[in-house]
């Protein structure tokens, strides 16, 4: 597992619904690769744009020198149509930076809805949030939204995110849960903490008090440890994958740039496959280089690769798997760095 669904520690259910994200979760992880060819997923997870307006001290994002961009309007309806075609059915719109900062977030999750998606969900830190866009959003179906709030006080939520963001994010938060109820939307409402306790940064004494802060306007309210971010803040924890990674068989990601790539979450595309300006979805499922790079994780071949440092929690030399598509950086870029 891997991104948001990495490293679960502990749900607490809230209200009704409750539990719905650690089950997604736990299904995802039960899930077992055998085949190069896999059946076409059914949730597509879109980074509808790389970048975000916070500097998380856990994650890689800030280190990022791919350029900063947020995907055409109409590379994710022609995509979104076409996964669509091919079964999908669930789609999500962010992938380890800020969906918010998308222009087009409302319109897109209109647009899934009309086309059939059953299911749509993002994951933000809130504070780009306005009441209108969060009004706009929950009118236009979006399904489940998860908030990150690494903090439970104001001075740590600072240290943590880089921003003073902390009362702006529990007033969206309390927007988007007054506003289900007044209009019995069917948005499910959750709040993720990710505990941190290194080289001097930590919010371990802020967590107990997130689940009496937020309880009235959550659903579930979930714990992870901070980890590597897949390979690429080496230093912090381990994250929980193991050959064969889940993620190139069960789930298609597509990068800003529109490249079909095996993670969520790869800041420099090392793991980016084919561009899908040059290619359909259902021939960039099925290419070539997609099957090999399946074969190696159920065979755990994954040297050279930043699976392989994400699977064993090392930087050792890696390069990315189609050059053209990726912005190489040198070892360093996959260590842990703490905030100065």
């Amino acid at each position: 597992m891997s991104g948001p669904d990495a490293n679960l520690m502990e749900t607490t259910p809230q209200r009704r619904q409750s539990g719905r994200v650690r089950r997604r979760v736990e299904e995802e992880s039960g899930y077992r690769p055998t085949s190069v060819v896999p059946e076409f997923p059914r949730t597509v997870l879109l980074e509808v744009s790389n970048l975000c307006n916070h500097r998380c001290v856990f994650c890689a994002y800030p280190k990022m020198t791919r350029p900063g961009k947020r995907m055409a309007l109409d590379m994710v309806e022609r995509v979104l149509r076409e996964a669509y075609e091919l079964g999908a059915r669930e789609a999500g719109f962010y992938s380890g930076a800020e969906p918010f900062t998308s222009p087009d977030l409302e319109e897109i999750v209109r647009l899934a809805k009309t086309i059939g998606y059953e299911y749509t969900f993002i994951s933000t830190n809130g504070s780009l949030a306005t009441e209108a866009r969060l009004r706009a959003l929950i009118d236009r179906g979006l399904d489940s939204v998860k908030f990150s709030i690494n903090a439970a006080d104001r001075e740590t939520y600072r240290v943590i995110h880089g921003k003073d963001h902390f009362d702006r994010v529990l007033g969206n938060l309390r927007f988007a849960w007054e506003y289900r109820e007044a209009t019995n939307a069917a948005l499910y409402i959750s709040v993720s903490f990710v505990g941190i306790d290194r080289d001097g940064v930590s919010n371990r004494a802020s967590r107990d008090g997130l689940e009496p802060l937020v309880r009235p306007w959550v659903d579930e309210i979930l714990y992870w440890d901070a980890s590597s971010e897949n390979g690429q803040m080496i230093g912090l924890g381990p994250t929980d994958v193991t050959a064969p990674c889940v993620l190139p068989f069960n789930r298609v990601h597509i990068s800003a740039e529109g490249y079909l790539r095996m993670c969520c979450n790869d800041y420099q595309n090392y793991l980016s496959l084919v561009d899908l300006r040059q290619a359909s979805l259902r021939d960039a499922w099925h290419a070539e280089v997609f099957k090999a790079m399946r074969q190696r994780h159920l065979e755990d071949r994954l040297e050279g690769t930043l699976c392989y440092n994400c699977i064993h929690n090392v930087n050792t030399p890696i390069e990315p798997v189609v050059p053209a598509l990726a912005v190489p950086v040198d070892a360093t870029f996959f260590e842990f760095r703490p905030p100065k």
